[in-house]
């Protein structure tokens, strides 16, 4: 059984235990989108067979999630109109250098990639990559053996 963490973006960082992360509450409505489509993919996982841990904004400070290899871990965000833009998403994974399971986040972010945006009608918007995405905090947080995505 593989074993996946999901973590809806922003959801409770106002009480992280890094006091600079509490500021970092998304765009408007974000939390609630980020939430809904967690618990929607979790249910979804869960009937196909996957084991599924939902956590928050505060992972990093959560020794359960921290201490674990994953199968993979999975950060949620809705970030919806970008610097005008009429919408889109993107998928990431972190910076090589920062991620000890590199090639299998990369599959993995591919993999999301092709089935993901033709089948959701969701443009893909990989010009979106930053250093938000691809430094992003809990990488930094998780075992070397995880493999992440964004």
């Amino acid at each position: 059984m593989k074993n996946i963490c999901i973590m809806p973006g922003h959801i409770n960082c106002q009480y992280n235990c890094n006091i600079n992360l509490r500021r970092s509450t998304g765009a408007p409505g974000e939390q609630e989108a980020n939430l809904r489509i967690a618990n929607r993919l979790s249910e979804i996982l869960r009937g196909k067979g996957f084991n599924i841990t939902q956590t928050d904004g505060n992972a990093n400070c959560d020794t359960s999630i921290t201490s674990k290899d994953w199968d993979l871990f999975l950060s949620l965000h809705c970030d919806a109109n970008y610097e005008g833009d009429l919408g889109g998403g993107f998928v990431d994974f972190p910076e090589p250098s920062t991620d000890g399971a590199t090639q299998e986040s990369q599959r993995i972010a591919k993999a999301i990639t092709e089935e993901y945006f033709p089948h959701s009608g969701i443009r893909n918007m990989p010009n979106r990559s930053n250093p938000n995405t691809r430094y992003y905090y809990m990488w930094r947080s998780l075992s070397a053996k995880t493999p992440v995505v964004s």
